[in-house]
């Protein structure tokens, strides 16, 4: 199993190599020097700013909170997703998590430096959430992007999380993805810059919100002052 693993991760980082030298053109068009050229990427449907406050989910009828999360109590303070999570963006996002197209987490991670430079600059630490995928190269695809906001935009991280859940959540509920996360995602070790900070959670798609619930009430726990999460995209 190690050698498997040790070999899949040379892999990965021989076509993270590769991507930055041959590959730099549009995804969906084909122009040189980009990864997604502005021509395309204004094509990509963005989540309006009128949202609800909780989940950013857009509001039809109701006042300021949906009626998605008017019932519930959230341990971070809200959440914010840049896309919904259709069409080109979902292409985009299946592209990177199941074919391999590394590359793309290049704009992925722009997207979301531009993001938190504008709103979420007065956070002390990003931490993305951990990936309960049983494919190993799966498993890495917020890590990835998270490790470019590090190096290439100088993003204070942290990397707290492990899971021991493997169990798909794709088909569960928000209750039942909570009971398949209690007590399987653990702080990997004692951070004492943690207590009374404020910390932004990082993750590619925003479902039900459980995962996101279940880090941020970790996190509380453990003396972080306050939570919120921002994601690529709204399903």
């Amino acid at each position: 199993m190690k050698i498997k693993t040790m070999i899949c991760g040379f892999k990965n980082k021989f076509l993270w190599l590769l991507s930055l030298f041959y590959y730099k053109r549009c995804y969906l068009c084909g122009k040189k020097g980009f990864y997604l050229c502005s021509d395309c990427e204004s094509r990509l449907e963005v989540v309006a700013s009128s949202g609800c406050f909780f989940c950013s989910r857009p509001l039809i009828s109701e006042n300021r909170v949906c009626t998605y999360c008017r019932d519930r109590s959230y341990s971070f303070d809200k959440q914010k997703s840049l896309f919904l999570y259709s069409g080109l963006v979902r292409e985009l996002i299946f592209q990177y998590k199941f074919n391999r197209k590394i590359y793309l987490a290049d704009f992925f991670a722009r997207s979301l430096a531009v993001e938190i430079e504008k709103n979420y600059s007065c956070f002390d630490w990003i931490v993305p959430l951990p990936s309960v995928q049983k494919i190993f190269y799966r498993r890495k695809h917020v890590t990835r992007i998270v490790k470019l906001l590090e190096k290439k935009y100088k993003l204070k991280v942290l990397y707290l999380f492990s899971s021991t859940t493997r169990r798909s959540q794709k088909s569960l509920d928000y209750i039942q993805r909570l009971d398949n996360l209690r007590g399987k995602i653990h702080l990997k070790k004692e951070f004492p810059g943690l207590k009374g900070s404020s910390v932004l959670l990082v993750d590619d798609i925003f479902t039900t919100g459980a995962s996101s619930e279940e880090c941020a009430n970790l996190l509380l726990k453990n003396g972080v002052g306050k939570v919120e999460v921002l994601t690529l995209a709204l399903d």
